[in-house]
């Protein structure tokens, strides 16, 4: 706490490297300053939208522009012979704007299971076919924090503590990752 990186909303954020990760975790606190319903606030961008799903890459953690109170978790994975599917997960906070939350997803290859947490609590899942993989991110040369190249989403806010396993985090081990911070953050 106190590190957090800001940003306007339009115009600025953090580049990353790809990742190439057969499942997932992140995790970040973030504190919205407004609802954006043009375009969608992307606190982490890493996914690469075709209308064809088998074009499809990567994952995206963004509230969308028709719904800017729903956070969303989109994910693309892919079966051993490349077949792939697009799911998201998705939570209505009611108000996301001028209070500090708490988002963590994962997606575990052996169940399939793709859940989104929000203030340490599971608040949606989705089933992937198991065994699926993550689609690694490959037509864009980074994944960016603050921003999704779907959509134009720059989010206007404040991100923290942002965190990225190789894993499928336990509920446990989410609960964990807000407890860190979160009397801080009240």
């Amino acid at each position: 706490m106190g590190g957090g990186l800001s940003f306007s909303g339009f115009g600025n954020n953090v580049s990353i490297p790809r990742m190439n990760y057969d499942e997932i975790s992140f995790s970040a606190w973030f504190y919205k300053n407004v609802n954006d319903t043009t375009n969608a606030d992307a606190i982490f961008g890493g996914w690469f939208w075709d209308s064809n799903t088998q074009l499809q890459e990567g994952f995206d953690v963004r509230f969308y522009m028709s719904s800017p109170d729903t956070l969303q978790f989109v994910l693309v994975t892919q079966n051993g012979g490349g077949t792939k599917t697009r799911k998201t997960v998705e939570y209505n906070l009611m108000n996301s704007v001028a209070t500090w939350h708490h988002v963590a997803g994962t997606y575990n290859k052996t169940t399939g299971e793709q859940k989104l947490y929000v203030n340490g609590q599971l608040s949606a899942i989705q089933t992937h076919p198991a065994g699926n993989t993550v689609v690694p991110l490959v037509s864009y040369p980074d994944m960016r924090i603050g921003y999704s190249r779907t959509n134009n989403g720059y989010f206007n806010g404040i991100i923290d503590d942002v965190r990225f396993y190789n894993l499928a985090l336990s509920e446990q081990g989410v609960l964990n990752l807000f407890n860190i911070q979160a009397t801080a953050r009240q």
